[in-house]
């Protein structure tokens, strides 16, 4: 019977050319790469040649990496009712997302920002929705956007699977929209997970709201701050907040063993990584290390 590949891996900033860090991302035994497609902050769009294009995807295809997801190096609020939000903003996310395209990657993780403190959450949901059908109209292309579950604090949305669910029912290419499930965000969320009956209770919660289908991405990390802080800040996985049975029960969930599991840590050198895989590897039961073709 053919076995599964453990997508696993972790988010690598950019260093040298964009191949790069899929040598990178072997070195360190990832199947799985989360990256900016692009690193600059300004509101400037780049051009990228048809050599780079071709000379990612081939290398890409001849590498043991199975797939590469990309993170919004920008960060734009995309609701923000009643304040004048830029066009080039929705511009650029677009550009970002027909880049991603071209490189065959096929999704871009979105944090969906904050409302504005006169504005009422149904409103900015509204809005939100708005920049994203905006975004998937200029974008050429199948690549897709994730929306990322945010913390509570500040005004935030999608910290609740409610919100989640709304921003999708008003998405008119919802072929083209789903989430990345972010552990430290829904922990400071105030969501429970650290038990059996925590976890299964969560998962059955966001799939009546939600959907499990659109579930297509998940950060695995820890959180510094207390459950139900409103306060994103990771920690170094299982030495942080978070029961350490979560990441147990995550990493053996026959549900999600098709799903790209990102790690995001507050690490100073990207070998670090070789210790969190390891630990992470160490958590799986013998069936599912069987699923994986793991000895």
């Amino acid at each position: 019977m053919k076995s599964n590949t453990l997508l696993l891996g972790g988010h690598l900033p950019r260093f040298n050319g964009i191949d790069s860090e899929i040598t990178r991302g072997e070195n360190l035994g990832f199947s799985i790469i989360q990256m900016y497609v692009r690193t600059d902050q300004s509101f400037i769009k780049h051009d990228m040649s048809d050599e780079e294009t071709k000379g990612f995807k081939n290398k890409l295809e001849q590498s043991t990496i199975k797939t590469v997801i990309a993170l919004d190096p920008f960060m734009k609020d995309l609701g923000v009712p009643e304040l004048k939000r830029p066009e080039i903003m929705n511009e650029l996310i677009a550009d970002e997302l027909g880049l991603c395209n071209a490189l065959g990657i096929p999704y871009l993780i979105i944090h969906p920002g904050t409302c504005n403190l006169r504005s009422e959450t149904l409103e900015c949901i509204i809005d939100i929705s708005k920049n994203i059908n905006d975004i998937l109209h200029l974008a050429s292309g199948n690549s897709s956007i994730l929306i990322q579950n945010m913390a509570s604090g500040n005004k935030s949305i999608c910290y609740t699977f409610e919100h989640m669910a709304q921003l999708y029912r008003d998405c008119t290419e919802k072929n083209r929209l789903g989430f990345c499930f972010d552990m430290c965000a829904a922990f400071a969320s105030g969501y429970s997970f650290g038990t059996k009956k925590e976890y299964e209770a969560m998962w059955q919660k966001f799939d009546n709201i939600v959907g499990l289908p659109l579930l297509k991405a998940i950060h695995i990390n820890d959180s510094y701050e207390n459950q139900g802080s409103g306060i994103i800040n990771h920690a170094y996985i299982g030495k942080g907040r978070i029961p350490f049975e979560a990441y147990r029960l995550i990493m053996n969930d026959k549900r999600f063993i098709n799903i790209p599991k990102i790690i995001e840590a507050p690490i100073e050198n990207v070998d670090e990584y070789k210790e969190i895989m390891r630990l992470l590897i160490d958590l799986l039961t013998p069936s599912t290390k069987e699923s994986y073709g793991i000895k």
